[in-house]
């Protein structure tokens, strides 16, 4: 990250972090210490941030959490930290796709990088789903082009994943065939 990213994340942040501290000053602060549980905080939670998704919850119960443990620790105090049991489920699945737009910008700027196997290498994710590290460590004895599947283990779980083929990447991979080890690989052989 740029000098001017880093100092843009710092700066909002910062100013989160006067947002979560004003809130909890506006709704607990007229309160002891002792006096709030979790069922107060919940139902702060949930009714003055019912239209805020479960992460943004989560990061105003943890700047409050973070408050409890510091005024914990500082004053010695023989309390328990009431946010460790408010629960908030978070739903980290993520879906995006790029329109064709993107997609051709995208492949466009890619043109000519890493020798010309960049392209490649969007092309098969995009058509794949392939994480990062699955498709750079993509070998072709993971490949089955009679049944037009890829099998990979999952780097994150460590589950067999089946993926099928489309024309493109069966194309981009037929293409590419080598004797044997990485799909994509320097010139020395070795994955990117």
């Amino acid at each position: 990250h740029s000098l001017d990213e880093a100092k843009g994340y710092t700066e909002k942040w910062a100013k989160n972090t006067r947002k979560y501290k004003a809130f909890w000053l506006e709704h607990l602060g007229s309160e002891t210490l002792k006096n709030v549980n979790k069922t107060i905080i919940s139902r702060i939670i949930n009714e003055q941030l019912a239209d805020k998704a479960n992460q943004t919850k989560v990061h105003y119960k943890n700047y409050l959490s973070s408050a409890y443990e510091n005024a914990i620790g500082e004053l010695d105090l023989n309390i328990s930290n009431p946010c460790r049991f408010v629960k908030i489920k978070v739903d980290n699945a993520r879906t995006r796709v790029l329109n064709e737009d993107e997609e051709k910008r995208l492949l466009e700027a890619c043109e000519g990088l890493l020798n010309g196997d960049l392209r490649d290498m969007i092309v098969v994710a995009i058509d794949t789903g392939l994480r990062k590290m699955e498709l750079l460590l993509l070998q072709y004895n993971h490949i089955n082009f009679g049944e037009n599947i890829i099998t990979v283990k999952q780097s994150k779980t460590g589950k067999i994943k089946i993926i099928p083929m489309s024309n493109k990447v069966r194309e981009i991979l037929l293409r590419r065939r080598g004797v044997s080890g990485y799909v994509f690989r320097t010139s020395s052989g070795t994955p990117y």
